[in-house]
């Protein structure tokens, strides 16, 4: 118990002085003083020194002080901002304070964790394997007191399972050449090729006990071996180990998928979708071998979709063949938890696809896409019900598109005869249909976000002359006319078509779309009348000067030039003293203005022709040029004047009470 004290109390953060810490921390390694290689040596050498019930004691005292290490350093190692430095850093105060005085421990802490872990294996093995019981003892127990100790080693191997995982994290699967005398008695010096026992000693007990069906009563033991297997696997050595296993790593997400099922708190779930990750990564980094089935049971990109699928159904209810109709989220409202952890889940399903050979690619394509697709729909209709969620959904929508241009472009690039792009087509068909209310987001931002992720993903994808491409023309010019939001995300969307990589594809689209966004500026320039629209036009100007920074030869840069100087020459307003110089259309004079003031040394030549050509442009630029050079002496005479202000004197009779609240 004194032990279990100190080591809440040295991780809780209270104390920062590390004198007060040290005072703590003696206890503890007093105690850790005990568990030395000469008294285990005396344990082991002499049994009939203590009695039966000694023996007991000995081992629980021995396990409580490991596993008030065990805390301790799980506490201070998850609060540590720098994930992986275990040194000393005297610039945190609070949290390396606590890591200085563990660190100098930690070589004989780990091996006696190890140790432990090994103890506790070998008392639940089942007596059909009871060869491969130690002959003597074990290290913290001897076959005397076996079935007596038991309840002391269920009562503590999670912590010390959970403290021996970020050990063998940051250090314990490094090739490293270790003391016979850093392990207790009786032990083999592990050797660097046992690494491997290492890393299924650890990972053998988790999956053990997430599968026992009676762990579902121990949220606790669930969290400390999750989280166990998320630092294991989250190591170099361990993803290289697994990516060799491939039943490993289908068991691994077996495991998850049940536990998805039974499990509903949200901490617990998040972990699981990141060993699912995890698991998807660890087999990514060996694109050689690539899986040429999805079954059940047989295949890595199957586990992981159907992990995914389970954490989406809740929030996508129609993934199940018994929904069907409209939306169905009418049940409970999803918490922020709820909405993370579809979006996590959903960043998953790349590192199913890219598992794949080309021919189980084509098959999965269209289950892949109808999951993202109905995902990002139910997300806006749940945004739009929940406002106070807005941006947790405005992320995960965002997250949701991002995963489908990956899958986008992994599809194309990976395409030898042409099916995966007609399956994309489809697919970009079926979202071109407004009216269709099955996949089309309800949101006409988001519908124009995904069109241009799946244009900008695919350059065959809409090409240029064809019903596809006149569709998404027609839908880009309608939300031009339609309100600020719209016509900003449609700006934007125009810029990442503008700037396609394929320059045919970049080309249709400017030609289609560029003269739509010049009359958007002179629709709404001189129109303005909040700051909203105020920002789509500038964000529309921005848009302009790209193209012209697009164009290679110069006859039709000056053409493009031609175009732009006039239309911010006809943006500004005669007098920033104007009553219509006020709200958004202030701003756009302002930005024009700047905007021409910058044209003009970068294109000199062309800038002075073509205001020359047309004497009523350059008598609206040099009085707008007259005027701000007037506001700006204004305003610093304002502001000389300002300084010279004579300041009301302080009283020479000081009030002791303060009325300078009363009313």
């Amino acid at each position: 118990m004194a032990c279990q004290v100190c080591s809440k109390w040295l991780g809780s953060g209270i104390s920062r002085d590390i004198n007060d810490l040290r005072r703590f921390q003696q206890l503890l390694v007093t105690s850790l003083d005990k568990l030395n290689k000469d008294n285990l040596q005396q344990l082991a050498e002499q049994p009939g020194v203590t009695s039966i019930y000694g023996e007991a004691v000995s081992t629980l005292e021995s396990l409580a002080v490991l596993m008030a290490w065990a805390d301790l350093y799980i506490k201070v190692a998850q609060e540590s901002s720098t994930v992986g430095t275990w040194t000393s850093d005297n610039s945190q105060e609070g949290q390396s304070s606590a890591l200085d005085l563990v660190n100098p421990h930690l070589s004989s802490l780990s091996r006696y964790w190890l140790s432990a872990l090994k103890d506790y294996a070998c008392l639940n093995l089942s007596p059909q394997l009871s060869t491969q019981l130690p002959p003597n003892s074990g290290s913290f127990y001897s076959q005397e007191v076996a079935d007596q100790v038991k309840p002391y080693y269920n009562d503590c191997w999670p912590s010390i399972l959970h403290a021996a995982a970020i050990w063998l994290h940051f250090e314990g699967f490094e090739e490293t050449s270790e003391s016979p005398s850093q392990f207790p008695a009786g032990q083999m010096l592990p050797k660097v090729d046992q690494r491997n026992d290492r890393f299924f000693l650890t990972l053998g007990l988790a999956i053990k006990a997430l599968c026992t069906p009676t762990v579902l009563d121990s949220p606790n033991l669930i969290q400390s071996c999750l989280l166990a297997l998320e630092a294991i696997l989250s190591s170099q050595f361990a993803q290289v180990l697994l990516a060799g296993d491939t039943q490993l790593g289908i068991e691994l997400l077996s495991m998850c998928h049940r536990l998805l099922i039974t499990c509903s708190q949200p901490a617990i779930r998040k972990v699981i979708v990141q060993l699912v990750s995890l698991v998807g990564q660890a087999f990514n980094k060996d694109s050689a071998d690539l899986e040429s089935t999805a079954v059940p049971g047989k295949s890595v990109s199957f586990g992981i979709i159907q992990t995914v699928a389970c954490c989406l159904l809740p929030i996508v209810p129609t993934l199940t063949s018994e929904t069907s109709g409209p939306v169905a989220s009418q049940g409970k409202p999803f918490s922020e938890e709820d909405v993370d952890l579809a979006s996590s889940a959903i960043a998953t399903l790349p590192c199913a696809f890219k598992l794949c050979s080309t021919e189980v690619a084509v098959h999965m394509l269209p289950s892949l896409l109808y999951m993202i697709l109905s995902a990002i729909k139910h997300l806006t209709v749940l945004k739009q019900k929940s406002p106070q969620l807005s941006l947790t959904y405005s992320r995960a929508i965002s997250n949701a598109v991002g995963t489908l241009g990956v899958i986008v472009s992994a599809a194309s690039e990976g395409d030898n005869n042409g099916k995966s792009v007609d399956i994309l087509r489809s697919s970009f068909r079926s979202l071109l249909q407004v009216d269709d209310t099955s996949l089309v987001p309800d949101d006409r931002e988001t519908l124009l976000v995904v069109l241009a992720t799946f244009l900008k993903a695919n350059a065959v994808m809409c090409t240029p002359s064809t019903d596809l491409f006149d569709k998404c023309v027609a839908l880009f010019k309608e939300a031009l006319g339609s309100n600020s939001k719209m016509e900003m995300k449609a700006i934007q969307c125009c810029a990442s078509l503008f700037a396609h990589p394929v320059k045919y594809v970049s080309v249709s689209f400017i030609h289609a779309l560029g003269p739509s966004v010049v009359q958007y500026v002179e629709d709404n320039g001189k129109a303005c009348t909040n700051k909203e629209v105020a920002a789509s036009v500038m964000e529309a100007i921005k848009l302009l000067e790209y193209l012209v920074q697009l164009v290679d030869d110069s006859s039709n840069r000056t053409r493009m030039l031609s175009l732009l100087i006039p239309l911010l020459i006809s943006l500004l307003v005669d007098s920033e003293k104007s009553s219509s110089f006020s709200n958004g259309r202030g701003l756009i004079h302002r930005h024009a203005l700047e905007r021409l003031k910058l044209m003009g040394p970068k294109y000199p030549s062309e800038f002075k022709s073509i205001v020359a050509t047309d004497p009523q442009l350059k008598k609206r630029l040099e009085t707008a040029l007259k005027s701000s050079q007037e506001a700006g002496k204004d305003d610093k005479s304002t502001s000389s004047t300002g300084a010279f202000v004579r300041q009301p004197a302080q009283p020479t009779i000081k009030l002791k009470m303060d009325f300078s609240n009363f009313k």
